[in-house]
């Protein structure tokens, strides 16, 4: 039987090269081909899908849970003039994957509403005229990324769902607050706050000494734990713990003395100091005194 291979030379060559490489299980031909065809397969997509990279309006345009890590791989940043309305509600994407521009947007109701999976925002680019919904993020429980680019300059930013979001996404969001503008509010988790700035500092407390009435000897004594505070730097605090230990505490605060210009039993007690009290969260906030940021 006699294998038709066609009229033109060039057209023979390539038919037969192509059975020869697959008939000797050149598996990197087959893996190149493979990989070609998927990205023939998904610049025709995303260039339709993304009009070439010059699409503006996405409202919905990643809604729904079909959306997610794998269906959603956009070809290009996504540029957002019109409405951003539910662009990635209740969609299954954990990461956002390319920046997206909203400094044009007329309206962000609802745009990350109920994308309970969403981790990442990769970049947000705003600026002091974009507009922001109470639900822009509700229901982004599993948020902990959001790099903010740009400058918040309208109400209502309110990322109180999330409460995995990590320091650095938090002081991105305020740090993007407006110097001028006025009366505005931003919200943020309380629990994601306490977490990200959460910190701790050791405090040396006196503590008292008594004995049992029938210990007639003082072989046994009872240390107490005092809300009296000695001040007490660093350097002292180490001094201490190298120190000699003479027992614990009703509570069990190891007891030592003090003798670094007093001879009194303390302890040393480190303190977790939550992060909505931390200096660090409090001169954050205060860098931003026109905006009320409220932690729920």
């Amino acid at each position: 039987m006699a294998l038709y291979l066609g009229s033109s030379k060039k057209q023979k060559v390539n038919l037969i090269t192509k059975i020869e490489r697959y008939d000797e299980g050149y598996a990197d031909g087959y893996e190149v081909g493979c990989e070609d065809g998927k990205k023939s397969e998904y610049d025709s997509f995303w260039n339709a899908y993304q009009k070439n990279g010059t699409r503006t309006d996405y409202a919905q345009a990643f809604y729904a849970n079909g959306w997610n890590d794998i269906t959603y791989n956009p070809k290009y940043d996504l540029m957002c003039k019109n409405n951003a309305y539910g662009i990635f509600g209740y969609s299954s994407i954990t990461d956002t994957k390319k920046d997206i521009d909203i400094t044009k947007a007329l309206g962000t109701a609802a745009m990350f509403n109920g994308a309970s999976l969403l981790k990442t925002i990769r970049k947000l680019i705003v600026c002091e005229t974009t507009p922001f919904g109470s639900d822009t993020f509700k229901n982004c429980l599993a948020l902990e990324n959001l790099t903010v680019e740009g400058t918040i300059g309208q109400a209502i930013f309110n990322v109180q769902w999330s409460t995995k979001l990590n320091k650095a996404s938090i002081a991105s969001i305020v740090n993007a607050l407006s110097a001028t503008t006025t009366g505005l509010s931003v919200t943020l988790s309380l629990e994601a706050v306490n977490k990200a700035f959460e910190t701790s500092e050791k405090t040396v407390y006196v503590v008292d000494c008594t004995y049992a009435e029938d210990d007639v000897e003082y072989q046994n004594p009872i240390w107490t734990k005092t809300d009296e505070i000695i001040e007490a730097t660093q350097e002292d605090i180490e001094s201490v713990l190298s120190g000699e230990l003479r027992g614990t505490t009703t509570t069990g605060e190891e007891v030592y003395i003090f003798d670094i210009g007093r001879d009194t039993p303390c302890c040393v007690v480190e303190e977790t100091i939550e992060g909505s009290k931390s200096d660090e969260w409090i001169e954050l906030v205060a860098a931003k005194p026109n905006w009320t940021i409220s932690l729920v």
